[in-house]
């Protein structure tokens, strides 16, 4: 049986790129929950609304009830659940593919997460 450290150096190139997008798009859903969770902590039970969406023009635009700024982080999290495994399938005959579509949930995280950090933002 070959050590973790022993496998994890056999790896090519590609498979390396692959894990550290996947790694990225961990971090950044993990950053998202935990920024929310960390704002919402100490604040439960004071809140009854959240300023959700700010707009150049319209100022605030979206207005909701505080379990509405988990929003964000279901939807990156949902982007992750079918993303992943779907690259993974695709991945086993096309490696390209595979890492098109992590680069693309990346992404897709990378904003999301952005955009509920602001959220955050607007209401501390």
């Amino acid at each position: 049986m070959t050590s973790l450290r022993a496998m994890l150096a056999s790896l090519s190139p590609r498979h390396r790129i692959g894990k550290a997008m996947l790694v990225g798009t961990i971090v950044a859903l993990l950053a998202q929950w935990l920024t929310i969770v960390f704002f919402l902590v100490p604040r439960y039970g004071s809140l009854t609304f959240l300023r959700l969406h700010y707009n150049q023009d319209f100022g605030v635009d979206w207005v909701a009830e505080w379990w509405k700024l988990f929003v964000y982080p279901g939807l990156g999290a949902a982007a992750v659940l079918v993303n992943v495994p779907a690259a993974a399938a695709i991945g086993r005959t096309q490696a390209t593919m595979g890492h098109a579509m992590l680069f693309l949930t990346l992404v897709v995280e990378s904003a999301l997460a952005a955009g509920g950090i602001m959220a955050v933002m607007l209401n501390s």
